[in-house]
């Protein structure tokens, strides 16, 4: 990787297209940029996922598709795109605000498309400010503070979140005990990584060198931003500001190199493919892995988990204070500017993701929907069978305990920067495990340090070129 980030377009990226389509339409006498189309007696929501299409169709005539149209008299069209196919038609839309191309009434945008979309000013933002909408329906007080603020920009709430996404461990019970070690009473990650050694060990002795404790990224920094996000850690802040420097931040770097480096190493990557890592916790081959509730789900609908040999434990912590979870991905379901009628955007969202109807169709399921009122349910209250029904601590594993862990997520918000964050840890981890493969001995968090204050300065950089107004130069 080289050590320049790929050009970005400044954050004031719909202007020069805004400037041009005004001064256009006041010479035609035409109309403002927002202009919203004639409302129709039919909607359209726009989807990056079949599944997610496939919940709001099932059931034939009790679907919620035909529940909300026997019910406001308003037809559904559900169009479900790839993820790239949905950002890039959207965004081109709404970088051409006097296209006469139908706009969606609602739209899901998965998590990781929020820089693009989030980068502007709120008030040049394709989607519609909801605050207004939600305070008027009370569901401000209804959902999760930690994600609504999740799409929450300079103070309006751009979307509304579609899930909580907690992160426990999942592992091989019964590996565990073959080896003879016990991850269920390490509070901290120093116990645990101590406790990982004990196990990798154990499997070299026995021949076993392909297998490892913990599910770690070598060249990527998903678990990475995983273990920062637990301290509340982030290098830019929720305001897209560069965040104050923390010394916590080179520890838990020069931490994650000492797990994955070596050939006594005691984490690796998983398997790439989808589901690759269930077939490499069945397998062995890694004995624990981060697990947000999707991926609960992933587990449950495979064909052959390895039912009774599973647990499950809460993210061990650094220090007191620390979060014993944190949330890995999430989908917002927005209404686009340009939307003809906004109430019955709002309308439609709301009946399809968080009326009663819609709740009660998702209590079967593993990912927890955004409202705590929602967790009473007796379905997330239930023994597990994929855990053999045992507990952790008060609670059963699974549903259970990822409603326990939800209720305690950080106060961490995505920002429209994570990916170019994501991009200089990398680079970061790189380095920092050159150095350890050249110096096993060397403390590595000075060295890290100085790497993260000249990434400091990289991220200075592009943060003042994507604002607007820029900020003064240097």
């Amino acid at each position: 990787m080289g050590d320049k980030f790929p050009a970005l377009p400044p954050g004031n990226f719909w202007r020069p297209m805004v400037l041009s389509v005004l001064l256009l339409g006041a010479i035609a006498g035409g109309v403002g940029m927002w202009q919203r189309p004639t409302p129709s007696n039919s909607a359209t929501i726009w989807l990056f996922s079949e599944l997610h299409a496939k919940s709001l169709r099932a059931g034939r005539d009790d679907s919620l598709l035909s529940l909300y149209q026997r019910q406001f008299g308003q037809s559904v069209q559900v169009v479900a795109l790839s993820s790239r196919a949905l950002e890039t038609r959207l965004s081109a839309m709404i970088g051409s605000p006097q296209s006469n191309l139908p706009w969606p009434d609602v739209v899901e945008l998965e998590i990781g498309a929020l820089g693009k979309f989030f980068r502007p000013p709120a008030e040049e933002m394709g989607f519609l400010p909801l605050n207004d909408l939600i305070e008027s329906s009370h569901w401000r007080r209804r959902i999760l503070p930690q994600r609504l603020a999740a799409w929450t920009r300079q103070g309006q709430v751009m979307g509304l979140p579609l899930d909580v996404h907690p992160v426990a461990l999942i592992y091989r019970r019964d590996l565990m005990r073959q080896a003879g070690v016990d991850w269920s009473t390490c509070p901290s990650w120093e116990e645990f990584a101590s406790q990982a050694r004990k196990y990798r060990q154990y499997q070299l002795d026995h021949g076993q060198a392909d297998r490892y404790a913990l599910e770690l990224k070598t060249s990527g920094a998903d678990q990475l931003m995983l273990l920062l996000q637990q301290q509340g850690l982030q290098l830019v802040d929720a305001c897209g500001q560069l965040a104050p420097a923390d010394r916590r931040v080179a520890q838990t770097i020069a931490s994650y190199v000492d797990w994955v480096s070596g050939p006594t190493a005691l984490g690796t990557d998983s398997s790439q493919g989808a589901g690759l890592w269930i077939e490499d916790l069945r397998q062995g081959r890694i004995a624990a892995v981060f697990a947000p509730d999707w991926r609960l789900e992933e587990l449950r609908n495979d064909p052959g988990p390895p039912i009774g040999q599973l647990a499950m434990r809460p993210l061990p912590i650094f220090q007191s204070g620390d979060s014993p979870t944190c949330s890995w991905g999430g989908t917002m379901v927005g209404i686009p500017r340009r939307v003809a009628d906004p109430v019955k955007a709002f309308r439609l969202l709301e009946f399809l993701y968080f009326s009663d109807q819609a709740l009660q169709r998702r209590a079967g399921g593993d990912i927890l929907p955004p409202l705590p009122q929602a967790w009473h349910d007796p379905a997330y209250q239930l023994p597990d069978r994929l855990f053999a029904n045992q507990r952790f601590g008060p609670d059963y594993m699974g549903r259970q305990l990822y409603v326990r862990l939800a209720q305690q997520l950080p106060d961490i918000s995505p920002t429209p920067y994570d990916s170019l964050v994501a991009a200089r840890l990398s680079m970061i981890l790189g380095q920092a495990m050159a150095l350890r493969r050249n110096d096993a001995q060397i403390n590595l968090v000075e060295p890290i340090g100085r790497l993260l204050n000249d990434s400091r300065e990289e991220l200075r950089r592009w943060i003042r070129f994507s604002q607007f107004p820029p900020l003064d130069k240097d």
